[in-house]
Formats: structure tokens, C-alpha cells, sequence
């Protein structure tokens, strides 16, 4: 794990579930906490199947190599600001909204808090579970033999 502090500015490497508990703590080692949220100013979620395959064939890929010296899965940078008790994603809504998506799938209890405004997100959203809930019940012929939710 990297990190670099200034007063304004943490840089921290974390885990998904980190990421995903900051509102109920910070992430280690740094005062970064609070509510994930989208502003405003931010473009509507408009991930489709091209984009979600991808990111399921890189997390195939990554959980197929058995190398036990194999370091973390490297999903990229997310830009957060802190605003009061709140976190805006500045970068990686696309990427965040899609994990948030398919951990409903792993775990159906999971909860993220984030609220989404946009007409076009909500649709996106919507179309996005459908497709897949049809990978997770196999009706996708390229993820019938993986086991991408496990």
C-alpha cells in the first residue's frame, strides 16, 4: 500500500470493502470517511454489456492465475472529495456503480447507500442488473463455465 499526505490531499491505496465501509469508518490510516455520494456535476451512469464484459474478463483472468505471490487486483484510481460527512466521486462512478451492481449478486444483503437522480442513471442501473442477473443464471453463453460471482 502507497500513501502520500499534505493537510488537503490523502492518497491511499484500499480494498473494494474499505471503499464500501466508509461510512460506517475510515479507511486505515487516514481521516477519509464518510457517505459515498454522486454530485451533481457528475454525467449519468451509462455503462452497457461492452463495458461490464470487460471488467469481468479482467476479474477472470486475474482469479484464474492461482500464483499465490500474485499481488491485489489493480482496479484503477477513484477520485474522492470529501464534503462534510459526505464523499464525492469525482472519479470511477462507472467503475464503483458496476461493482455496486454485481455485489448484489454476492452478497444480496449489501447495501451502498448511493442514490442516483439521473433518469438515464436509474435506466442504466435498471438494464444493467438485468443483464446481469442473466450472467449470474448462466443464460450468457462467453459466462456459462465461469464463475464470475463466486
Amino acid at each position: 500500500m502507497s500513501e502520500y499526505k499534505d493537510n488537503d490531499l490523502q492518497v491511499k491505496s484500499c480494498t473494494l470493502t474499505d471503499l464500501f465501509n466508509t461510512s460506517f469508518e475510515a479507511i486505515i490510516g487516514t481521516s477519509i470517511q464518510g457517505q459515498l455520494t454522486i454530485p451533481e456535476y457528475q454525467r449519468p451512469y451509462v455503462w452497457r454489456e461492452k463495458h461490464i464484459n470487460r471488467l469481468l474478463n479482467d476479474f477472470s483472468e486475474y482469479y484464474e492465475n492461482t500464483d499465490v505471490n500474485k499481488p491485489f487486483y489493480y482496479l484503477g484510481s477513484i477520485i474522492l472529495h470529501q464534503d462534510g460527512d459526505k464523499l464525492k466521486i469525482i472519479d470511477g462512478q462507472q467503475r464503483i456503480t458496476t461493482l455496486l451492481l454485481i455485489q448484489k449478486f454476492i452478497n444480496s444483503g449489501a447495501v451502498s447507500g448511493i442514490e442516483y437522480s439521473a433518469n438515464k442513471s436509474i435506466e442504466s442501473i435498471n438494464y444493467n442488473l438485468s443483464y446481469l442477473k442473466s450472467i449470474f443464471n448462466k443464460e450468457i453463453f462467453e459466462y456459462r463455465d465461469k464463475d464470475i460471482f463466486n
